[in-house]
């Protein structure tokens, strides 16, 4: 199958012989050689079973070989064999499929079975400077890479030196281990060994192929649970990209707070150093990396930045009341700036559900992004929020800090509806006080959305009843509360 991960199963098996039981049918071997075959026949239901047994006798052999024979049946052991998924597919395993997997056999051995609670420490580095170039090198179609590799770096905020760092490679795991991507052996392993609840952590991955919809979900799911982590996640080609679940699970990730994006030139080399037994060998660019490159890019660009229909309508409706916050932004650079990395001058963002702290909120998210950019001070930028609730209070002063203290950012908030909560009031003079420039969103607001971040596949905005009627009564209130501000 082109351009994603293909399924690999763990074919191996016994001989029929040796390997014990399969449909009612049971085969042993005798010390003598000589096969037994046992038949369990079965009648209609409510009737009796019989069992039917034959020996069949070898023709006779050689005394060496009849030596031979009695000493490897005396030395056989039958072990189970169980299929496992080992390529980076889609993640999405059904029940049915995992049964298919499974065969039939004897009793197992423990010493060779697989134990789900036993896991592979991650490796120092890639061993074979060939294998990173073979798994990593980023062709936009292949179908002979089954194999996912994760290189981590775990760091503390405020940390920046190496002597902080915590390096590894994860790779997906099969057999003998219980098998499992790489992303869900990192997460594993980060919650056992490195996850602190009280320190904010910064977590950066290079992957070989971008995480599948299974992994994003529980991905996502992790940094929703903890707000004390960020991750950054650079692919070097993106698995099943055409596929809707693995869109939806990149947006998830990215609505989570996660920054995803393809390995550059700069990055392999990054890799290349610090992850590579490289035996003092210089990283050599492959053919059309460049070329690759942009394309990738411009493929996840297409899926980071777009929202699905339902998860538009949900949360920026100005009739519906969603739990949390959906923020879409797009920053506009002078021409000749480029610290705004490629690929995230649009997107959008969600605050992280049942968690009350400023931190976790879009707003917040929002601006610590731009502020991992280091952006020119000598330039002017502008952002264009829009979000589905105004700022809360906490949110709104974290704002105005933000925009004192980084007078070269010009921040426009449209907002669907106001928060009204606490001294929300107050929070939203602070916020205009502070230069943010602030409106409800109308008509041709929620259309401009629906056109430049939502994936609508050509439908047009389906207007809902009763928009410009509590548009326009939300923008008299929040005009209202600004200009008390100014008396």
């Amino acid at each position: 199958m082109d351009g994603g991960r293909e399924r690999g199963t763990d074919t191996r098996r016994e001989p029929p012989c040796s390997t014990g039981q399969s449909h009612g049918t049971r085969c042993s071997l005798p010390q003598d050689g000589s096969i037994l075959f046992k038949v369990k026949a079965r009648h209609a239901p409510g009737s009796s079973s019989f069992l039917l047994s034959h020996v069949l006798h070898p023709p006779p052999l050689p005394s060496c070989l009849s030596r031979g024979l009695q000493a490897a049946a005396s030395d056989m052991k039958t072990t189970a064999y169980r299929g496992c998924v080992s390529s980076p597919d889609s993640g999405v395993k059904s029940e049915s499929h995992k049964k298919s997997l499974d065969v039939p056999c004897g009793p197992a051995i423990p010493s060779r079975g697989i134990h789900p609670e036993e896991m592979r420490p991650p490796m120092e580095r890639i061993p074979r400077h060939k294998t990173f170039s073979f798994y990593f090198r980023n062709l936009p179609k292949t179908n002979i890479r089954n194999c996912n590799y994760l290189c981590f770096e775990v760091r503390g905020k405020g940390r920046p030196s190496d002597a902080y760092v915590h390096r590894g490679v994860f790779q997906n795991q099969v057999y003998p281990h219980a098998p499992r991507h790489a992303e869900l052996c990192f997460l594993s392993w980060f919650q056992d060994e490195m996850l602190s609840p009280h320190e904010q952590q910064r977590v950066t991955w290079f992957v070989s192929w971008s995480p599948c919809s299974s992994c994003a979900k529980r991905v996502a799911q992790f940094l929703q649970q903890h707000r004390n982590v960020t991750l950054s996640i650079f692919a070097a080609r993106l698995s099943y990209f055409w596929d809707p679940a693995t869109r939806q699970g990149l947006r998830r990730l990215c609505g989570e707070g996660a920054r995803v994006d393809i390995m550059s030139l700069q990055d392999f080399e990054y890799c290349w150093d610090h992850f590579v037994n490289k035996k003092n060998k210089s990283f050599k660019p492959w053919w059309n990396l460049d070329r690759n490159y942009n394309f990738l890019v411009t493929e996840l660009e297409e899926i980071r930045h777009s929202l699905d229909e339902d998860t538009f309508l949900e949360n920026f409706n100005n009739d519906l009341w969603p739990g949390k916050t959906c923020l879409c932004y797009e920053v506009t650079a002078p021409v000749s700036d480029t610290r705004v990395p490629l690929g995230q001058e649009r997107g959008f963002l969600h605050s992280k559900h049942g968690t009350p702290e400023p931190c976790c909120h879009a707003e917040f998210l929002l601006l610590e992004r731009i502020l991992s950019w280091k952006l020119n001070p000598k330039l002017r930028y502008m952002v264009n929020c829009f979000i589905s609730w105004s700022p809360c209070a906490a949110c709104a002063q974290y704002i105005a800090n933000f925009l004192r203290e980084n007078l070269h950012v010009h921040l426009y908030i449209f907002a669907s509806r106001i928060y009204r909560r606490n001294d929300y009031k107050e929070g939203l003079r602070t916020v205009w006080e502070a230069g943010a420039q602030m409106a409800i969103m109308n008509y041709k607001d929620f259309q401009y959305c629906w056109q430049t971040f939502v994936d609508h596949q050509g439908r047009p905005f389906p207007a809902w009843q009763g928009l410009t009627r509590r548009s326009s009564r939300q923008s008299v209130e929040l005009w209202e509360i600004l200009q008390n501000q100014e008396n």
